[in-house]
């Protein structure tokens, strides 16, 4: 009867030292698999590539969890319904790495539309910013939003248009921010969405420099623009690369602490300098650089 009680502590503490572990944040890449679908095309199996899926990983279509196999910890398949694609829509796509905190990924999307022979472009009204573009849920509805990003001077200015629906979108929201000093600001493209802080809202990362063009690069900066899911952004703690960055990218979650990562590159091949340099997120849209990653003679890292 001892032994039994024992044993039942025992499982009972196991079961609880379970439930308190947690996994890294997952991350999706780019393209999935497939990357469209007709309408009413009927039920098929999703496959999307990424990182820090966990064994408990869960794909979940516009906040609906379907089931999920999980092949290895970079790829995942999912059990797509015939209703889910049963009309034309543009559907959002998360893994979450179900646990005590139900570690959540970046968006990915996949639009439901009816196969077109070619792409036309065409002006359109509803965008009066210009600038560098991304889109995302910024505002968690389920719909593709549109951020444009310009400066002017040391000012930027951040435009998110909000998706109505039926290609119709909602007048700018504007968020401006005054960047302290005399030089000018320059935008690397693309920008990086992503939740930065863990509130579960889109956040953007910006690549910025303040040097003139055709001047010698001697440093990056990486701004948190961290947003209110409603389309406003506050300006967040900004990371600075020393040296130059030839890019800098959304890795997943490298050193399993919760918080998404980046990763810079720098190639000199005549100089004889390469290297590539892994940066911890803080949960809070800083980065803080970690032992290169691999390296020949100097790079973006603060030494």
């Amino acid at each position: 009867m001892k032994h039994l009680r024992f044993g039942c502590t025992f499982l009972l503490l196991a079961t609880c030292m379970l439930r308190a572990q947690t996994n890294p944040v997952p991350f999706i890449n780019q393209p999935l698999v497939p990357e469209t679908v007709p309408p009413g095309s009927g039920g098929f199996t999703l496959t999307v590539h990424g990182a820090n899926f966990a064994p408990t990983a869960t794909v979940k279509w516009n906040a609906l969890v379907r089931q999920t196999v999980v092949v290895s910890d970079t790829l995942l398949q999912a059990t797509i319904k015939a209703s889910d694609v049963a009309s034309a829509r543009t559907a959002s796509v998360t893994v979450v790495n179900v646990d005590a905190r139900n570690e959540t990924s970046n968006v990915a999307y996949l639009t439901v539309r009816k196969p077109a022979p070619a792409v036309a472009v065409i002006a359109t009204p509803n965008f009066s910013a210009t600038g560098v573009v991304t889109d995302g849920d910024f505002n968690n509805d389920g719909k593709l939003d549109v951020v444009v990003c310009n400066v002017n001077g040391t000012t930027l200015v951040v435009d998110v248009y909000l998706n109505q629906g039926n290609l119709k979108f909602g007048s700018h929201i504007e968020s401006v921010f005054k960047f302290t000093g005399n030089k000018p600001l320059r935008i690397a493209s693309p920008l990086f969405v992503g939740d930065f802080n863990n509130d579960h809202k889109l956040d953007l990362e910006l690549l910025y420099t303040r040097h003139p063009a055709g001047a010698p690069l001697q440093g990056w900066g990486l701004a948190s623009l961290l947003g209110d899911g409603k389309g406003k952004f506050t300006l967040g703690p900004s990371t600075l690369f020393f040296g130059d960055v030839d890019t800098a990218t959304p890795a997943g979650d490298l050193n399993g602490d919760g918080n998404l990562d980046f990763i810079t590159t720098f190639f000199q091949p005549e100089a004889g300098v390469s290297e590539v340099d892994g940066w911890f997120g803080n949960g809070d849209g800083s980065f803080t650089c970690s032992a290169p990653l691999q390296t020949r003679h100097m790079g973006p890292c603060l030494k």
